[in-house]
């Protein structure tokens, strides 16, 4: 949460001494399955199937289902390593727009504040825009190992960019010559890392394979994908200049800024959006 740099600050001392922000963005339709799969792992919903997931998570990521249902916010929230994450918008809040809220420095605000930005969503997503922008790096988790890459030369670590990026690297397969390179996936998300790993998209394909389930992750999650979409395209931006800088041909690594107008295209909050207007074209058409 961006709102914890003053206190940093203050603890150092020192103006001098800046504390340099760094954060990944994640898909938000992903990243809100994932989450859900956690609270699963942690038995604080029950497991009866596919269905009761689906109904659960459609629950939690509406904005007006899920104050009136979810009763037990607060003590949900004190079951949380972390109960500060629920200081923006209460539990419903950690499943919609939490990339915003947290960017934006929400945890942070008086309830009065919170309210009136959250009124204003652009508000909100424009304050998150503008402090992730003032990052100096920031990475994207669908292109780990070019984020890694842009890392490495954001902070002049030119030894570990030699060794790790001077080849063409995608974000598709494995390095054997850097192993940080190599993605590591933790089986602690789901409860059930059978049904974590089967399948094409793994666990997350059976969220998506709801059409009104994402189209309600959209709903909920509608600032965190514009973040998203927004950030790609400064991702994709830095990532070209780096390509420039060192020399290396366009499309060296992963997304080619120069292969789409529209780097987040093919996302999961892509495939939601057009649900999410074809559901609300069915109900205006009713």
């Amino acid at each position: 949460d961006v709102s914890i740099l003053n206190g940093i600050r203050k603890g150092i001392g020192s103006d001098k001494a800046r504390p340099q922000p760094i954060t990944f963005l994640r898909d938000p339709i992903a990243r809100t399955a994932s989450q859900f799969e956690h609270h699963l792992s942690r038995e604080r919903y029950h497991d009866d199937g596919a269905q009761t997931r689906t109904e659960t998570l459609l629950t939690l990521v509406s904005p007006q289902r899920c104050h009136q249902l979810e009763r037990r916010q607060t003590e949900r929230c004190g079951e949380l390593t972390n109960p500060l994450k629920c200081r923006a918008n209460g539990w419903c809040g950690i499943f919609q727009n939490q990339q915003v809220e947290i960017l934006a420095g929400a945890m942070s605000f008086k309830s009065t504040k919170a309210e009136v930005l959250r009124r204003s969503g652009d508000q909100l997503l424009c304050t998150a825009q503008q402090n992730l922008a003032s990052f100096p790096f920031f990475g994207i988790a669908e292109h780990y190992r070019s984020s890694m890459c842009l890392f490495f030369h954001t902070f002049s670590m030119g030894a570990m960019f030699d060794e790790c990026c001077a080849s063409s690297v995608t974000d598709g397969g494995g390095s054997q010559e850097c192993a940080i390179l190599d993605i590591r996936t933790a089986e602690n998300s789901a409860k059930d890392s059978n049904r974590k790993s089967s399948g094409r998209g793994g666990y997350i394909s059976q969220y998506t394979e709801s059409l009104d389930l994402l189209a309600a992750m959209y709903d909920g999650n509608r600032l965190d994908c514009e973040l998203y979409a927004s950030s790609m395209l400064t991702f994709t931006r830095r990532i070209r200049d780096m390509e420039v800088r060192r020399g290396l041909a366009a499309g060296h690594f992963s997304p080619d800024p120069d292969a789409s107008t529209s780097p987040a295209a093919g996302s999961l909050c892509e495939r939601a959006l057009a649900q999410y207007r074809r559901a609300k074209e069915t109900d205006e058409g009713s």
